[in-house]
C-alpha cells in the first residue's frame, strides 16, 4: 500500500482567514509537487459555500479541508478560554483518527505540548511521521498572569522539551534551527504562490500620490511597532517632508490610546488609516506603494518568528523598509530591494524615510523591479522544494 497522504493540521484559519493559513497553504504546494495528496484540519476558519464540491467536501486551491472549530469558541471565563488554549486540538485529534487510510506523515503547526504528545503515540502506533511546523516563541507576558503563572510555564516547556521529541521539523527561521539542532529540519521563511492572481493582477486601490507612499499592512498587536512607525512619520511631515502612509488593517479608534493619536487625525491627507481590507486586495496596495515599513523590538519572540509581511511586500514588488530581526539580514540588500535600518531607534528611522524621499522616481521604480525579482528566489514555494525533501522523504517513524 502506497502511503502518500499528508494530513496538515493545527492552530490556523484555513482557507484564508490568517497568516498562518497562507503559510500551511504555500508549504502544502510544495508537497504536492513532491507527489502527496495534502489534506488539511484546520482548528479554525470558515467553510466558504463556493469552495463545497458535489461530494459535499471542501476543496480550497485542489486541497480539500475540514474544519475542527478547535479555537475561536466565544467564551467570557478566563480559566476556561486558557484550558481549551492548553488543550486545543482534541476535536482534530477526533476527525485525525478517522482519516489514517494511506497517512504518510502529519504535519501539526505550532502544536501545544498537549496536542504533541498525543501525535507522538498515535504516529507511533501507526507508523506515521510526525513533522511540527513551529513560526512563533511566544513571549511570557502574552499569556494570562505573565511569566509567573501556569500557562507561561507549558509554553516554555513545550518548547523545550516537548518540541525536542519531535525529529523532524519545519522551522521559520535560522534561530529556531540553531535551537532545535539535533533534529531533522527544513527551514522555510513565508512562502507565496507567485503564480496566483492577486501577484500579477492589481486593482486600482488608490489615487497616484505626488511623494513618496509608504505603507503598513496588518494587525500590530505586540510586534510591531507602529506608534513608533507613526511618530516617525509626524516627525517627516512637520518637516515638510513630501510623504504619504498608508496603513491596513487599523482605525482611527484602534490608536486612540497611542500618545500621539492627535497628531495623526490632523494629517489625515497624509496619514490615511484604512483598517480591514480584503486580503486579495492587500497585495494591489503593497503595488501601489513605492515602500513598506516595518518595525519590530529585537527580541526572542522576533527573533524565532519571521514575518509574512515581509514576504508579501518583497513579492508584490514593494521594497521594504526594516531593522534587523529573525533572518531579515539575508533577503535585504541596502538600496537594491529595501533599507535596512542598523538599529530600532526613531532616530534612525527618521533618518531612512527622509533618505527615501530623496529618492529620484526611476530611483525606486528600480528598487521595486529588483525587489519583485529576488522575491521570486526568496519567497515563491518553488525554491523550497529541495529543502522540503530534507524532511519528507525520510520516512521517518522513530518519533
Amino acid at each position: 500500500m502506497v502511503k502518500n497522504k499528508i494530513i496538515y493540521t493545527g492552530a490556523f484559519r484555513f482557507p484564508i482567514g490568517d497568516a498562518a493559513a497562507a503559510r500551511v497553504l504555500n508549504n502544502a504546494k510544495i508537497l504536492r509537487e513532491l507527489g502527496y495528496d495534502v489534506v488539511f484540519i484546520s482548528f479554525g476558519g470558515e467553510a466558504r459555500e463556493e469552495d463545497k464540491q458535489s461530494d459535499g467536501q471542501y476543496y480550497y486551491q485542489g486541497f480539500p479541508y475540514i474544519l475542527s472549530n478547535d479555537i475561536d469558541i466565544p467564551e467570557s471565563n478566563i480559566i476556561k478560554r486558557i484550558i481549551r488554549f492548553l488543550f486545543s486540538g482534541r476535536k482534530a485529534l477526533s476527525i485525525i483518527n478517522n482519516n489514517l487510510k494511506n497517512v504518510h506523515s502529519i504535519i501539526a503547526y505550532q502544536p501545544s505540548s498537549y496536542f504533541t504528545k498525543k501525535l507522538l503515540a498515535l504516529c507511533k502506533n501507526h507508523s506515521i511521521q510526525l513533522i511540527t511546523d513551529l513560526t512563533e516563541w511566544y513571549s511570557p507576558n502574552e499569556f494570562p498572569g505573565g511569566a509567573f503563572a501556569p500557562p507561561a510555564w507549558l509554553n516554555e516547556w513545550n518548547m523545550r522539551v516537548t518540541q525536542k521529541r519531535v525529529k523532524s521539523k519545519i522551522l521559520i527561521s535560522s534561530f529556531l534551527n540553531h535551537f532545535y539542532h539535533d533534529s531533522n529540519n527544513a527551514v522555510l521563511p513565508p512562502l507565496t504562490d507567485s503564480k496566483e492572481d492577486k501577484w500579477n493582477i492589481y486593482k486600482e486601490v488608490m489615487t497616484k500620490f505626488d511623494g513618496v507612499r509608504i505603507i503598513y499592512a496588518g494587525t500590530p498587536g505586540k510586534k510591531d511597532a507602529l506608534e513608533k512607525m507613526l511618530d516617525a512619520v509626524i516627525h517627516c511631515l512637520n518637516n515638510g517632508l513630501k510623504l504619504q502612509f498608508v496603513v491596513l488593517g487599523v482605525k482611527k479608534e484602534d490608536i486612540s490610546h497611542y500618545k500621539n493619536s492627535k497628531e495623526v487625525t490632523n494629517f489625515s491627507s497624509n496619514i490615511i488609516l484604512c483598517g480591514r481590507v480584503p486580503q486579495t486586495e492587500v497585495p494591489s496596495y503593497y503595488h501601489v506603494s513605492d515602500f513598506s515599513l516595518l518595525m519590530r523590538e529585537r527580541n526572542r519572540k522576533n527573533m524565532a518568528g519571521f514575518p509574512t509581511k515581509f514576504a508579501e511586500s518583497n513579492m508584490a514588488g514593494c521594497p521594504v523598509i526594516i531593522n534587523d530581526t529573525s533572518d531579515i539580514r539575508s533577503f535585504v540588500e541596502n538600496g537594491v530591494n529595501g533599507f535596512l535600518i542598523p538599529n530600532f531607534s526613531l532616530t534612525e528611522i527618521i533618518r531612512t524615510l527622509g533618505k527615501v524621499v530623496q529618492l529620484p522616481p526611476e530611483t525606486i521604480a528600480r528598487m521595486k523591479t529588483n525587489t519583485k525579482e529576488k522575491a521570486l528566489k526568496n519567497f515563491d514555494f518553488r525554491a523550497y522544494i529541495e529543502e522540503m525533501k530534507k524532511i519528507i522523504q525520510k520516512n521517518d517513524f522513530r518519533n
